[in-house]
């Protein structure tokens, strides 16, 4: 098989993956999580067609410091697929709220439910280090 015959068939395949993408979000959402509040605006991201249109929407709350419904914010897929939205900021929430995305190439909606807006921390370090309560 010559380089070029071989540069071709990488080519066939990797437009084959990159076409049949699932629409989803990344991994690192799932129901009954937190997204950092105010004054920062929370990013969501995950995969889908390239080229087609996500719109992401934050949909419930109301009274529990969210908006009963947001305007949704869109993205374009890349070329890879991914697509990536910034939610407007949202105040902290006591009333869980439902995050949607719908994909304009397939029309497919999918979801993340019970999620709250507050503080988000990210702590590390070795097994010595200790954090003191107040």
């Amino acid at each position: 098989m010559t380089v070029q015959s071989t540069a071709l068939a990488l080519v066939a395949a990797l437009t084959r993956v990159s076409a049949t993408t699932p629409f989803a979000f990344s991994h690192v959402y799932s129901d009954s999580m937190v997204l950092q509040r105010a004054p920062h605006a929370a990013s969501v991201w995950g995969w889908s067609t390239p080229g087609s249109t996500v719109s992401v929407q934050i949909v419930g709350g109301g009274g529990g410091g969210v908006d009963a419904q947001v305007s949704p914010s869109t993205a374009v897929a890349r070329a890879d697929g991914a697509w990536r939205v910034s939610l407007p900021p949202q105040p902290a929430s006591t009333v869980p709220v439902n995050i949607t995305a719908t994909d304009s190439a397939s029309g497919a909606t999918i979801g993340i439910g019970d999620v709250l807006f507050g503080d988000v921390y990210v702590c590390s370090g070795r097994t010595y280090v200790r954090m003191r309560e107040c």
